[in-house]
């Protein structure tokens, strides 16, 4: 027998000295793919009927957790699965303990078809690294479930997510609690994704009778503080405020500790917080210091008492109970506070307090502290930047250098606007040392455009066209990133901006080219922006485009663009009704009435004038004296002179006394509110009209 070849030997090493190091970075790379894939999703691509409770509602999703077998039967769940099987996106809104999670869990594990579940983590995106999950099922539809969708709202570049789910043909179905929350969301996602929200299911209330049916049906009794939700006959309310009531003191100020973070937004996705967070809490707030050997017991006995749920990634609590039963005796405004100083040496939390002040809605109930608020939720951007600065932490820098000028640009809409708004350019320009248009392209074009945002807003106070001009080629900076064919939604915004600051633009120099340019980029706009996609980002970009073409029959073309601008607001008016979007429709009644009366110079005067007038009336159904005097006091001006051209055509005296009429509501409103300049051309008005009736 002959021996191997020492040729055929080298051979094989060297190609295994190939392989093998090919072998372990392919291996490393999966590796790594998949770290990042389990870093957004939790349940990545799982047929619906094999859904674990616990992975669509997590905490709730525990028997501890108020989680059993039986299931109330309810209309909504069989619509959630008829919208499902018809695929249709589906948004399910409600008050807490509604049902709305349960009632997707219970329409995707019985459906009418399965469905391949994708469930993201609420956590950042890094569109770099972003990947959909691979399905292993090629035949069975997919459908991604957004629990809580406002939640998600906050995170950054979360609409990149939802637009790559949206475009790969994956059907969406969503949560959200009614009230603030559902604005939020609206507000934050409406130009994505406006049929989400035209016709929710609403989990309402149910009867005693059918509740009480659940509690037998599940071995419960029927709790005192049953409130017409269903979730509040298995999450034991009356029971927990009792044990919270007779909890030892260390045990409730480990839980107003708790609160306090909750409050200020120091936690982890899924409602899980850290146990250093709620000791430093305790021990520099509360005033609640234990040493080691006596801390564990007392977040065992919470535990026991079922409070919360210790675990590897940290302590889980039912956000419920936070909300309703664990009390602080504090302002959210004292609260930020007291984390923001307690927090200044940990800049990841002290960021996540500066980004919940930052998002925190007004409310009568904050009042006068909701300025504050906003004043610190700079300072602790700017706290953060202390820990994190170009060169250690460049990314971090970045991001905080974003959300500082963020923060700065909602300041700037309560307080002094232009140093603010200045601030805020100075920060977006320190995060685009790193977000460079070769690595970071979707961060380059998001804070390209807040820079044209913020640019444009320092124009309304100082220098306009040389902000405008700013903000325009800021604005041409994120188009070279956003296009209509990579990213739809996001040209389509910065289209809409770049209008208004090349109409803004037109105020001061080369009218007629600024507008053409504004109208341009708005007809760009309304390419993503149709009627049926996005109606009410189409009505916004229609009644733009109007303005920009009644700005143009100003000097060129006049009837011929005032006859566009009229047919842009129609348009508008299509969506923006008095019903829907009262203070919208005011406001393209007006400039509808604007353009008739314009047109009416030019042709066909009784006619116009009188819609005109018309228009104006129904703009004044919203424009009261009481509710917004002074759009009124502009209505009411814009009606006299109407009334006034009228005259010129048809039954002079009548038209001229309905003319000083609208003229005097509107003098008298400018007199009060001290308006000399308005006062002015009011009076001016009123001397031409007097004029008038005195030619023969």
């Amino acid at each position: 027998m002959e021996g191997i070849s020492g040729d055929y030997i080298g051979w094989t090493v060297g190609i295994a000295g190939i392989v093998i190091p090919l072998l372990a970075a392919y291996l490393i790379y999966l590796a790594t793919h998949r770290r990042k894939l389990k870093a957004l999703y939790r349940v990545m691509s799982k047929k619906s009927t094999r859904l674990k409770p616990q992975q669509v509602m997590q905490l709730r999703g525990t028997k501890k957790g108020g989680f059993r077998e039986y299931c109330l039967s309810r209309d909504q769940i069989e619509e959630v699965k008829r919208r499902i099987a018809g695929g249709k996106d589906v948004l399910v809104i409600g008050a807490p303990l509604s049902g709305k999670t349960r009632a997707v869990y219970e329409a995707l594990i019985k459906p009418l078809k399965a469905r391949t579940v994708t469930i993201p983590r609420i956590v950042d995106v890094n569109p770099v690294d972003f990947r959909i999950p691979r399905r292993l099922s090629l035949w069975r539809k997919r459908l991604l479930l957004v629990d809580d969708i406002n939640k998600y709202v906050s995170k950054q570049h979360f609409e990149h997510l939802l637009q790559q789910y949206i475009d790969n043909g994956y059907l969406i179905v969503a949560t959200c609690r009614k009230g603030p929350e559902l604005g939020r969301a609206k507000s934050a996602l409406e130009q994505i994704f406006a049929s989400l929200f035209n016709d929710p299911v609403v989990m309402g209330k149910v009867s005693r009778e059918d509740a009480q049916t659940a509690a037998q049906a599940t071995g419960l009794e029927m709790p005192d503080s049953f409130d017409g939700n269903i979730g509040s006959v298995f999450i034991e309310l009356e029971t927990m405020r009792q044990r919270y009531d007779n909890c030892s003191d260390e045990g409730g100020a480990v839980l107003q500790s708790i609160k306090r973070l909750f409050m200020g937004g120091v936690y982890d996705e899924g409602g899980i917080y850290s146990e250093g967070h709620i000791k430093k809490v305790c021990e520099e707030i509360e005033e609640l210091k234990l040493k080691k050997f006596k801390w564990q017991p007392v977040i065992e006995s919470l535990a026991n008492l079922s409070f919360l749920r210790p675990g590897k990634e940290g302590i889980a609590v039912e956000e419920t109970y936070i909300e309703q039963i664990f009390t602080v005796d504090c302002s959210l405004l004292d609260n930020f506070r007291e984390l923001a100083d307690l927090f200044a040496d940990d800049p990841d939390a002290l960021f996540k307090v500066a980004n919940r002040a930052n998002n925190t809605d007004y409310s009568a109930e904050l009042g006068d502290d909701y300025v504050r608020v906003k004043r610190l939720a700079v300072q602790s951007f700017q706290g953060v930047l202390s820990h994190w600065s170009l060169k250690t932490h460049p990314e971090r820098y970045a991001r905080t250098q974003g959300s500082l000028g963020n923060a700065l640009q909602r300041l700037a809409d309560i307080e002094n606007k232009a140093a603010n708004c200045k601030k805020a350019i100075a920060a977006y320009q320190e995060a685009l040392k790193i977000y460079t248009l070769e690595r970071f392209p979707m961060d380059y074009a998001m804070t390209q455009n807040n820079l044209g945002l913020a640019s444009q807003n320092l124009g309304d106070i100082e220098d306009k066209a040389a902000n405008c001009k700013k903000a325009i080629a800021a604005y041409q900076e994120a188009l070279k990133v956003c296009t209509l064919e990579r990213f739809a939604i996001p040209y389509a915004a910065t289209q809409n901006n770049l209008g208004n600051a090349y109409g803004n633009l037109g105020d001061i120099e080369d009218k007629a080219t600024n507008c053409k340019k504004a109208i341009a980029a708005y007809q760009e706009a309304l390419k993503v922006r149709t009627l049926e996609r996005f109606p009410t980002h189409y009505a916004m970009t229609q009644n733009n485009l109007g303005n920009a073409l009644s700005e143009l029959g100003k000097v060129e073309g006049k009837a011929a663009n005032c006859q566009k601008a009229i047919a842009a607001y129609q348009e508008a008016l299509k969506v923006r009704t008095l019903e829907r979007f009262p203070i919208q429709y005011t406001m393209t009644q007006n400039n509808l009435g604007t353009a008739y009366e314009r047109l009416g110079d030019i042709e066909d005067k009784a006619a116009n004038c009188k819609k005109a007038i018309a228009a104006f009336q129904e703009a004044l159904k919203v424009r009261t004296l009481e509710r917004f005097p002074m759009d009124y006091a502009m209505t009411q001006n814009n009606l006299g002179i109407a009334y006034g051209s009228l005259g010129d055509i048809e039954d002079k005296a009548a038209n001229c006394k309905k003319a000083r009429e609208a003229y005097e509501a509107a003098l008298a409103v400018y007199r009060k509110l001290n308006m000399p300049l308005q006062v002015q051309m009011v009076e001016h008005n009123l001397a031409l009209l007097d004029a008038f009736e005195a030619e023969e």
